[in-house]
C-alpha cells in the first residue's frame, strides 16, 4: 500500500449528512402532519364550545326578555324582577323534582309488574309425581320446574300417605319433617329459597288441613341434592 497518498474521507461525510439531512426532513414532515391533526381537533372543540356558549347565551337573553315582559305586565303589583327570578329558579327546581319522580314511578311500576310475573311464574305447578318409599315412612314430591303449588291430585295423595302412616305407626307418636333443597340451577340463591320456602309452606298446609298437629310438623331446608332429574323435590319424613 502506498503510505504517501492521502485518505479522502468527504463521501462518506457527505453521506452521512445526506442521511442526518432526510431523518430530519422526515420527522419533520410528521411533526407537522400531527401538528396540523391536532389544530384541526382543538379548532372543531372551540367551534362546539362556541356553539354551546352561544345557545346558552341565546337561552338567557330569551329568559331576560321573559321577566322583563313579567315585570312589565305586572308593574303595579310591586314584584320585583329579582322576584320573578326566583320564581322562576324554584319553578325550574320543581319541574325537575316532578320529572324525577314520574321517572321513579314508572321504574316502580315496571318492577312490580316483574315481580307479580316472577310470582305467577313460580304459582304454576302442573307436573308433580308422587313417590313412597318401601316402608311407607317417606313421601316425595317432584314440582315443575318453577312450581311451588300443590295440586289437587297431590293433596290427595297426602292425605293417603297420612293414613297409611297413622296405621303403621299405630299409638306411638311421631313427627313430620318437611324439607326441600336449594337449587343451584335457579338465578339467585334468593329465588331459590323462595321457592323452597313457598313449596315447604305449601306442604305443611296440605298437613295442617289433614288434621296434623303444627308442633308435630318441622320445616327444613337442605343442601343441594338431585333426586329424579333436579333438584325440584319435597320430601316428608316421618320421624319417631
Amino acid at each position: 500500500m502506498d503510505s504517501g497518498k492521502e485518505q479522502n474521507y468527504w463521501p462518506g461525510f457527505v453521506d452521512a449528512l445526506s442521511n442526518v439531512v432526510l431523518t430530519l426532513v422526515f420527522v419533520l414532515v410528521i411533526f407537522v402532519f400531527a401538528l396540523a391533526m391536532a389544530s384541526s381537533n382543538v379548532a372543531q372543540r372551540m367551534e362546539k364550545i362556541a356553539d354551546q356558549e352561544k345557545t346558552q347565551e341565546d337561552a338567557k337573553a330569551a329568559m331576560t326578555q321573559k321577566i322583563q315582559e313579567l315585570v312589565k305586565n305586572n308593574a303595579g303589583t310591586g314584584i320585583s324582577m329579582e322576584d320573578l327570578k326566583n320564581q322562576v329558579d324554584e319553578t325550574d327546581i320543581i319541574k325537575k323534582l316532578v320529572d324525577q319522580n314520574n321517572n321513579l314511578t314508572q321504574n316502580l311500576a315496571r318492577a312490580a309488574e316483574q315481580i307479580q310475573l316472577l310470582h305467577n311464574t313460580l304459582g304454576k305447578s302442573n307436573e308433580q309425581d308422587i313417590n313412597v318409599t318401601s316402608d311407607g315412612t317417606e313421601l316425595i314430591i317432584m314440582f315443575g320446574d318453577n312450581g311451588i303449588s300443590i295440586s289437587g291430585e297431590t293433596s290427595k295423595k297426602i292425605a293417603t300417605y297420612l293414613q297409611n302412616l297413622g296405621k303403621a305407626m299405630g299409638t306411638k307418636p311421631y313427627r313430620l319433617t318437611v324439607e326441600a333443597p336449594d337449587n343451584p340451577r335457579t338465578a339467585s340463591i334468593s329465588m331459590s329459597r323462595e321457592m323452597t320456602l313457598g313449596r315447604n309452606l305449601n306442604v305443611r298446609n296440605v298437613l295442617l288441613a289433614n288434621k296434623v298437629p303444627p308442633g308435630n310438623i318441622k320445616l327444613r331446608n337442605v343442601a343441594p341434592q338431585v333426586y329424579g332429574n333436579g333438584y325440584n323435590w319435597v320430601r316428608i319424613r316421618a320421624e319417631e
